[in-house]
């Protein structure tokens, strides 16, 4: 989840994520994921595996609709790879 501090306010507000799904598979998961993006414009896909979060990839999608898709495709290529869905947010 992303924090943002906004000067003008003078405190900290939260972003929730579109979607969240954590992965599993075996003794490792992954976590993929739809944020907005702090800057207001747009969304970011990431993806990013448990046991390496230097290893995450975010991919910036410019609408909700692009943003959900592409989440949705790496749903499924994750699922025909072997992982299942351990938790949705």
């Amino acid at each position: 989840m992303a924090t943002h501090w906004d000067p003008t306010a003078g405190h900290t507000f939260e972003h929730a994520p579109v979607v969240r799904w954590i992965f599993a598979r075996g003794n490792d998961a992954l976590t993929c994921e739809v944020d907005p993006r702090s800057e207001g414009a747009g969304y970011d896909v990431c993806v990013v595996p448990h046991w390496d979060v230097r290893a995450a990839v975010v991919e910036r999608a410019n609408t909700t609709l692009a943003a959900l898709r592409r989440h949705a495709e790496i749903a499924r290529a994750l699922r025909e790879a072997g992982w299942s869905v351990a938790r949705r947010f």
